[in-house]
This record gives C-alpha cells, structure tokens and sequence, in this order.
C-alpha cells in the first residue's frame, strides 16, 4: 500500500501511460500504467523516495516536471527533476526555489506556455505561494493577497480557457467533508470564482480532465 504517491500522464509518449512516482512504502520506484497494466521502470537515475510530491506533464519538454514533497526520511524536499520516458535528470537550482514539502498542485498553464506551482509557505501552514518555472529555475509570482488558501489544494488546466484552476477546501481531520472554494490563474493573481455550487471535497481531493467531455471532474 503506498499514500500521497505523485501520479500525471505522459502525454508524449504513445498511449499517454500513466507515470507514478514515490508514494510511502513505494520508495523511489516509477511505475508505468499502460495497455490495462502497471510496468515497473528502470530508469538510469531516479529521485530520492517522497510522498506528496507535485508531478505534471511539460509540453516544451515533453516530458515530466517533478518538485518537492517529503522524504522517506521525513525531511521535506526542495528539488526539481525531469522525467523523459526513459530516466529522471535533475534540473534547476535548489537553493533558488520554493520551499520544500507537500506541494498544493501543480499544472501547465496553456495561455501562458509555463508550468504554475502552488506550494505551502511552510510545513503545516494553510497560505501558499505561486511559482512559475521557466525552463531552468523557479520564479516567485507576486500575486498580493489573493490566493488559494486551504489545508487541501488540487489544480488542474481549464480544457475551456488554459487556465489553471485551483480548487481549495478548509476542512480539517475531525471535519473531513467540507465545501469547497474554486480559483482561476491569470498569469499574474488568483481570482476566486462565484459558483454555482461549492461541491464537498474530503481528503485526499483529485482534479483532473475527463478527455471524453473535455471538462473538469473533482
């Protein structure tokens, strides 16, 4: 059994396979699902074992985009890697980057042709920041007080207009189902979105595109 595992698809390689990473219990392996089945990589390099990492399909590089998450030894991790089809390369400067830990979500932003990054201002914290990555290095995004705030964040692209969409939800432990708040990217500051319905979301939370429809599923 693995928990907070990182889990997108492929979408450069044929089929799209599903690629897992990490996970506690799953150390570092990487896990294909392709053709109903799940195949274990063997990638020449690899990250360290984490859970709650944020993991999310670069079309520049077309490949993946890995940041972050909690090692196996408990530490939090503030590193970036690429994944390939084949193996994962280190990439971007560590000292340079957002903090380390569990990640809020991570999505590509198809308006502005760069990959959006919500992470936790700190360990345990509620407040977030949003980072974009360049191609090489992460940068800070001055989004001033608006900002997806929650102790559950998932985001995920708008198939309608390329934006990224973050959906937060306040609930705790003792309250596991609580009403949900839903946010939309710019390129420059997050604007909460009046709804028509606050759907409940527990922990854990998924956002995703059902390709059928082309709309989002939470």
């Amino acid at each position: 059994t693995t928990g907070g595992p990182s889990i997108a698809d492929d979408e450069a390689e044929s089929g799209s396979p599903v690629v897992l990473f990490g996970g506690i219990g799953n150390e570092s392996k990487t896990w294909l699902w392709s053709a109903q089945r799940w195949m274990l990589a063997q990638p020449s390099a690899t990250p360290p074992g984490r859970s709650d990492a944020a993991l999310a399909y670069d079309p520049t590089t077309h490949g993946l985009l890995l940041f972050g998450g909690v090692l196996a030894t408990g530490r939090p991790a503030n590193d970036t890697w690429s994944w390939n089809g084949c193996t994962w390369t280190p990439v971007g400067v560590q000292s340079a980057g957002p903090p380390g830990g569990p990640t809020a979500g991570m999505t590509w932003d198809h308006a502005l042709n760069r990959m959006v990054l919500l992470t936790y201002v700190a360990a345990g914290a509620d407040a977030t920041e949003t980072w974009t990555w360049s191609g090489s290095r992460w940068l800070l995004s001055a989004t001033g007080n608006a900002s997806p705030t929650a102790q559950a964040l998932v985001t995920a692209g708008d198939p309608a207009t390329g934006w990224p969409i973050a959906v937060s939800v306040s609930g705790d432990q003792s309250n596991p189902y609580a009403p949900s708040t839903t946010w939309t990217w710019d390129g420059t500051r997050w604007r909460k979105l009046a709804t028509a319905h606050s759907p409940l979301a527990g922990f854990p939370t998924a956002l995703a595109v059902d390709p059928l429809t082309n709309r989002l599923v939470l």
